[in-house]
């Protein structure tokens, strides 16, 4: 071996432990001087990383996740992101920890190493233990705590800063100020905004917020914690308001706003961002809304579902109504009124851009399609016959134009899937339902884990998300209706459940108190496609067929195919199972076994020979001596035996032999 360089002096106490991140080509090395050094592969410092409470015991980079897992003598790896010197641990710990609990801890994590082709870390402590941490593709990819209660509600928005401020600045310059600094930044963005600046500043030029909501009553909005890890949330902002649970929240894109509802009747509207006064009014103007109020009171029970129409929300309502609000009109008055619109509680509402309708989902066990295309006044539905909805006066109302009947249970659930054009339900009778845009079921899903307690539909491929009360997450496709993703980690019920395209991921809110964040399923493994659901739906107002043609390409664009981790490393059976189904009993594992059997038959053996001399008599003793003096004679004289020699030492042997049988008393007189 020969020395090629180095570097003198990295750490100001002995270098205790060090590792090499393939990706980067860095080399990471820990100290007795607690912190941990980055260095590049010219020997330039990148980062330093200190803080640690001992001395660090082991490090190891792990190419599976990107991450830097060490330990300072502590009671739990410490995981950081090496691009960003971030920690990450506590977005990756099932059980949270206190600082009291980790300092009793008595098993403390000594030395680390990871196995790049399985993907797992190793690790040992002082107690003589050795660990096996093993990486879960579909394992949550960070976990959000915050809440102190059940979280029920979650809401996200993705708008690309550039887009924003030249929004802002267009708004503005319709409403004559265009005098103000925020029109100087916007010349600014403007020049930045050719195909150079676009391209280079496409991944930094992004806001995420993220919006979950509970039994605490507090809003909580979450932000990209770190650039380099787009899992990772950090909560940013707490708003209180609600007097109650919340129940749904969602954002209103024309708006800029997120709107919540829950237990208190009330229906709350919430900036997504704190703007400036001239920002505010420039909105203001743009869309009419100089006084747009921010609760909407009419509600006489629990608000439990709401979408967005545009500028118009439709809300639903333990008193059985369904409401329409303009949220941009100044009065904060339902515009359109369906009291009595189902026999019982109603649970979800959802909105079918391509059929132009509104589906709302019932304790009732159904689930009836509104026309938006036309309004209906009061004293048209008093002319309907048979039916007990009513408008009040002064408001307008919609047509009843369908009823989804099937489910036996309560249905908790509706959603459009507007990628194959489905209305998609779930229920307490523990099924999910697909129906066609005519309203005909064409398929059914039984998720295991009993009622249905969330629902939500990948926006980008169509893949129906289902939680139960099982607390997994699944994926099922809609055409073939296998389960093609399983993801597991939450310790309570699933509440909610996000889709979020642009960063392919799912989020999932539950009662044990958690948001948590996993990656979304792509096509890369090419889903078969089921002929018959097609052709169901091929039927009018189904129309399947023609959009799946148009989206297909795009699709098959956009995603790069990548084998999974499972792919790359498949299970298989350990080579000592495999031998010992070979060997049988003579396994090398089964030794402690064999021993056991040798010991019982030594010791029965044992047995007999002690009840064979306690039933020797002195007459088979000097028999045996003849014979062994016999035997010993004649091999001492090497002469062959003779004829008369063989049958006396027969007659001997036999005489000895009959003397050590124990005899029946008869027989021995």
């Amino acid at each position: 071996l020969k020395k090629t360089g180095g570097r003198e002096n990295c750490h100001e106490g002995a270098i205790s432990a060090v590792s090499y991140d393939p990706d980067n080509n860095w080399v990471i090395t820990g100290s007795f001087d607690r912190s941990v050094k980055i260095w590049a592969g010219d020997g330039k410092r990148l980062a330093d990383i200190d803080g640690f409470a001992d001395t660090i015991t082991g490090l190891t980079y792990v190419p599976a996740t990107r991450t830097l897992w060490m330990s300072a003598n502590s009671a739990h790896p410490i995981v950081y992101d090496p691009r960003s010197a971030t920690d990450i641990t506590q977005f990756l710990l099932q059980q949270p920890t206190t600082a009291q609990q980790e300092k009793e801890a008595k098993e403390r994590i000594q030395r680390l190493f990871c196995i790049r082709e399985t993907g797992e870390v190793i690790t040992t402590t002082n107690t003589r233990t050795i660990a096996v941490w093993r990486y879960n593709p579909f394992g949550a990819c960070s976990i959000l705590r915050a809440h102190t209660d059940w979280v029920e509600a979650l809401a996200y928005c993705y708008k690309k800063v550039e887009e924003d401020k030249v929004e802002l600045a267009e708004l503005t310059h319709e409403g004559g100020d265009g005098s103000d600094g925020d029109g100087d930044g916007d010349d600014d963005d403007g020049d930045g905004g050719d195909g150079d600046g676009g391209a280079k500043a496409e991944d930094k030029e992004s806001e995420m917020v993220i919006v979950s909501a509970g039994a605490d009553s507090v809003v909580r909005r979450w932000e990209p914690a770190s650039r380099m890890n787009p899992t990772l949330y950090s909560n940013t902002e707490n708003s209180v308001g609600h007097s109650g649970a919340v129940l749904c929240a969602l954002y209103c894109e024309p708006l800029d706003i997120f709107v919540t509802s829950g237990d208190d009747a009330s229906i709350r509207m919430w900036k997504r961002r704190e703007a400036s006064d001239s920002q505010i009014l420039a909105r203001s103007r743009a869309h009419g809304d100089s006084a747009a109020p921010t609760v909407l009171l009419e509600h006489s029970d629990r608000v439990t579902s709401l979408v967005c129409i545009g500028t118009t929300l439709a809300s639903v309502s333990w008193d059985l109504s369904l409401r329409l609000w303009d949220l941009k009109a100044e009065t904060g008055n339902s515009s359109h009124v369906i009291e009595n619109a189902h026999d019982d509680y109603i649970l979800s509402v959802a909105y079918s851009e391509e059929l132009q309708q509104i589906a709302s989902a019932s304790a009732d066990q159904g689930v009836k399609l509104w026309d938006m295309t036309k309004d209906t006044t009061p004293q048209e539905q008093r002319l309907a016959e048979g039916s007990l909805m009513a408008i009040p006066d002064g408001k307008l109302g919609k047509r009843c134009c369908g009823v989804l009947l099937g489910h036996t249970a309560d249905v908790s659930h509706v959603k459009w899937n507007s990628v194959k054009r489905l209305w998609v339900t779930g229920s307490e009778d523990h099924t999910v339902r697909l129906w066609s845009g005519a309203g005909e079921q064409v398929a059914e899903i039984r998720p295991p884990g009993d009622a249905i307690t969330a629902l939500a539909i990948d926006q980008r491929h169509g893949y129906i998300l289902v939680a139960s009360m099982d607390r997994a997450l699944r994926v099922y496709s809609p055409t073939s209706l296998d389960l093609v993703q399983h993801h597991l980690g939450h310790s309570d019920a699933i509440r909610s459940i996000l889709h979020v395209p642009e960063k392919r991921q799912y989020i999932t809110a539950s009662w044990d108190r958690t948001v948590r964040v996993w990656r979304a399923r792509t096509q890369r493994d090419g889903d078969p496609a089921d002929s018959s659901i097609p052709e169901i739906l091929g039927s009018p107002g189904g129309g399947f067929g023609d959009h799946e043609d148009d989206s297909a390409p795009e699709e098959v664009e956009e995603e790069e195919h990548t084998l999974t981790y499972a792919e790359l490393h498949p299970l298989q059976e350990p080579k000592w199972l495999t031998d010992r189904d070979k060997r049988g009993a003579a396994d090398k594992f089964l030794k402690k076994v064999s021993s056991e059997e040798e010991k019982q038959r030594s010791h029965k053996k044992k047995q007999m020979e002690e009840e064979a001399s306690k039933s020797a008599t002195g007459l088979s003793l000097k028999l045996s001596e003849l014979e062994s003096s016999l035997r010993n004679t004649l091999d001492k004289s090497g002469k062959p035996t003779s004829p008369q020699g063989r049958s006396r030492l027969a007659r001997v042997s036999r005489a000895s032999t009959a003397a050590k049988s124990p005899l029946p008393r008869s027989q021995a007189r």
